[in-house]
């Protein structure tokens, strides 16, 4: 007996030894080292990388947490890529559930390639929020911020952008409206001393002197009108003009009213400054300009570290601050172009129509700018963000030099219409970022991967879809019309990463290498309790999509690592029927029980897929289907669904590298099925029922006969080598040969087909 088994099991090599050598000796007849030789001679790829063990996968460990209202439950998934663009064609990682007491933890299979993933955050509403983090040493870790701002109590005003009241109040000033002199073309200004245009006046002449002294200057109070003519609009140092209720400065047009030295104004509540253009020199002496009433100017330029303070509503079509200059608003400004120069700090409403430079947002400030940047310029644009502050940009963003940097502890958010540079753009903190559309001219993949998401990696940053952040502001005077998260959101993609398992059939023979032989898509799906994450049952979608062989074959699954006790009950579903009955085909050699849709007779788990393929597509053996020759014929999915008898856990019982799916045949008059199993699973040996010829495998080193690949492989047309280097464009895929020399390059081989060379 034993003999006879031995016989078997050497039967093979003989056989493969005597097609490779022509007459001759008897010597010659079984030659391991000739065996070898054809083994490295025939496979497509010379020096393999040692260390290729033909992996395209990893396990990362998951770890997200939320830390938002409690008691509301969150839908966590995790995406390849970006889940949030138009036609995403994002795959699922992994799918849970986490809330303020929850964290999502789980084991997830992702393609090796992947060096970082997008985790989605839905809420009841269907509203997105997306962080895009690295993996890193197998593990993904994220955490969504704080609570939204509409579970504070209550809301308050920044304290972070400067607050200023003049140094003399308003009702000081009005005191000195009865002493004060009126002001007359003659009159001569002192130091100290008040001045007045009263109600319903209007003073058209000049105010100035040479030779005011800046310590203690001279008090122009304006309760009616001036309306200074061309010659007359610079103003020496030593002047202070307060504008009260009801005053007004009329600056003429093509004419700047100048404030030299010391010279300042303070325009309380109800005054006005209005007309051409005001520019401030020596920095007022470093004193506050200031305007609590209305300001409507054309241009406004300040020099040598000046200061505006505004808390009423400014209007300026053009803005220039010089370096070290600072606009503070704690108001509303409506501004038409600033300069790249200038820094405004704001605490309040602010309105932009082009917009570079330094720009300090306060807690629940607001700003709304047409065009942000300017990258024709290569200006630096630099941004700070405070708590439930928000930026909208009504049209168009050039975020080629822009710098983010958002608040710690609260989110803010920023609202992009359209993206039409990205360049040099960098994020931190807590910023949500809701983008509506991307310029034409940049594609989807350098805005998302590229520059944007890169900016926000590993940040607090998130990104939405327009109206889905989950930060609201309500309206108001700072605020503007605020923001309110829209009552629905959007659907995100939920198919599974499909791994395609492609078999070369010949084993222990060489094979002509276009892995069509039998073609596997497949898809695994975790069926989860809600509120747990416990799985209680895993879902294999196993697809045949094309029978290249001319021989029978059939497809089992064995799964490594675990027992049949873990499994509580095997059911299958969608075209079940047609699989089920391939194994009454003569050329079946799986013992099937279709009880248990196992083979009872092995200790492990192997489940039967499919008793002879062809029989599946409903043609002959030797028939080949959609692999270009032959037939095309439609794929049958076999839904195999494993219930298990731990309901509890919250990790898989098996995952990607437990799934040894293998092909086998008849060979010859052998009474075991010859089995075909990807490189990583040879050292299981074979099934029960079967035989892997470990001899042969042992003179093979790390060729393989099958190899498993992400994303619903292209596989090669019949005949078509999958790789060569002597004619690459004759071949599938002309990279996978440098990728199996190397394994650390060329890892995405399988995107790069010569297109008329592959199927699908």
């Amino acid at each position: 007996m034993g003999e006879n088994i031995q016989y078997k099991r050497f039967l093979p090599l003989v056989i493969l030894a005597m097609s490779m050598l022509l007459q001759g000796c008897k010597d010659d007849v079984f030659n391991p080292e000739k065996v070898k030789a054809a083994y490295q001679d025939k496979f497509p790829v010379k020096n393999i990388d040692p260390a290729m063990d033909w992996k395209m996968t990893q396990q990362v460990r998951v770890n997200v947490s939320v830390s938002e209202d409690a008691g509301i439950d969150y839908t966590i998934r995790i995406y390849d890529k970006n889940p949030l663009i138009s036609r995403s064609s994002a795959k699922l990682l992994a799918e849970g559930t986490a809330n303020n007491t929850t964290v999502f933890t789980t084991v997830m299979d992702c393609p090796s390639v992947l060096t970082s993933a997008f985790v989605c955050r839905t809420d009841a509403h269907s509203r997105n929020i997306v962080k895009y983090v690295s993996i890193q040493n197998g593990q993904l870790h994220a955490a969504f911020g704080s609570s939204p701002a509409t579970t504070r109590a209550a809301w308050t005003r920044s304290v972070s952008i400067e607050t200023y009241s003049p140094e003399k109040s308003e009702a000081e000033i009005t005191a000195m409206l009865s002493s004060a002199e009126e002001i007359r073309p003659n009159t001569d200004f002192q130091n100290g001393k008040a001045y007045k245009i009263s109600k319903d006046n209007i003073y058209r002449n000049k105010i100035s002197k040479d030779g005011m002294g800046s310590d203690n200057p001279a008090i122009i109070i304006i309760e009616g009108s001036w309306e200074p003519n061309g010659n007359n609009m610079t103003v020496e140092r030593g002047f202070e003009f307060y504008v009260i209720d009801g005053g007004e400065i009329v600056i003429p047009d093509e004419h700047t009213f100048t404030l030299v030295q010391s010279s300042r104004f303070i325009v309380y509540a109800g005054g006005t400054i209005k007309g051409n253009d005001i520019e401030l020199t020596n920095a007022s002496g470093g004193s506050y300009n200031y305007n609590a009433g209305t300001m409507e100017i054309d241009d406004f330029h300040v020099s040598q570290g000046g200061a505006f303070y505004n808390c009423g509503t400014v209007r300026v079509d053009e803005m220039n601050f010089d370096s070290g200059c600072k606009f503070i608003n704690q108001g509303k400004a409506y501004i038409g172009k600033t300069d790249s120069n200038i820094t405004i700090d704001n605490g309040c409403y602010l309105y932009a129509e082009e917009f570079v430079g330094t720009l300090n947002m306060g807690d629940t400030s607001s700003a709304e700018i047409e065009d942000f940047g300017d990258h024709s310029n290569n200006y630096n644009t630099r941004i700070t963000m405070g708590d439930n502050s928000m930026i909208t940009v009504l049209d168009e963003a050039e975020l080629s030099q822009a710098q983010f940097m958002g608040p710690n502890n609260e989110y803010a958010l920023v609202k992009i219409n359209k993206i039409e540079d990205i360049g040099n753009f960098s994020s931190q903190g807590n910023i949500h970022y809701e983008v509506k559309e991307i310029d034409d001219d940049i594609t989807e993949d350098i805005w998302w991967e590229a520059k944007f998401l890169d900016a926000i990696k590993n940040t607090e940053g998130t990104i939405s879809k327009w109206g889905e952040s989950p930060i609201t502001i309500p309206a108001g005077d700072c605020t503007g019309e605020g923001n309110t998260p829209d009552e629905s959101g959007s659907e995100t993609p939920t198919d599974p990463v499909s791994y395609t398992y492609v078999f070369e059939d010949n084993f222990p023979l060489v094979g002509d290498y276009d892995f069509n032989d039998v073609v596997l898509d497949v898809e695994t799906y975790y069926h989860r309790e809600k509120k747990t994450n416990h799985i209680k049952r895993i879902q294999l979608d196993v697809t045949l999509a094309a029978a290249g062989a001319s021989k029978p074959l059939g497809v089992g699954l064995r799964i490594t690592g675990i027992n049949k006790s873990d499994i509580r009950e095997i059911k299958t579903g969608g075209d079940d029927s047609r699989f089920q009955e391939s194994f009454n085909s003569s050329y079946n050699k799986f013992r099937y029980n279709n009880v248990t849709y196992m083979e009872d007779s092995d200790p492990s788990v192997v489940i039967p897929i499919a008793g002879e393929v062809h029989n599946v597509f409903g043609v002959e053996p030797g028939e080949m289907v959609n692999t270009g020759i032959g037939v095309t014929a439609k794929e049958y999915t076999y839904e195999v669904i494993i219930e298990l008898t731990d309901q509890t856990r919250t990790e898989p019982l098996f995952s990607k590298d437990n799934l040894d799916f293998f092909i086998c045949y008849q060979y010859k008059s052998m009474e075991q099925r010859m089995e075909v199993h990807l490189y990583e699973f040879w050292g299981y040996g074979a099934t029960d029922a079967g035989t892997i010829q470990q001899e042969n495998l042992d003179l093979a080193g790390n060729n393989t006969w099958a190899i498993c690949v992400p994303y619903g492989f292209r596989y090669p047309k019949e005949t078509i080598n999958v790789s060569r280097t002597d004619i690459p464009e004759a071949s599938a895929y002309p990279e996978f040969i440098y990728w199996a020399q190397d394994r650390t390059q060329y890892t995405e081989w399988y995107e790069h087909p010569v297109e008329e060379n592959v199927y699908r």
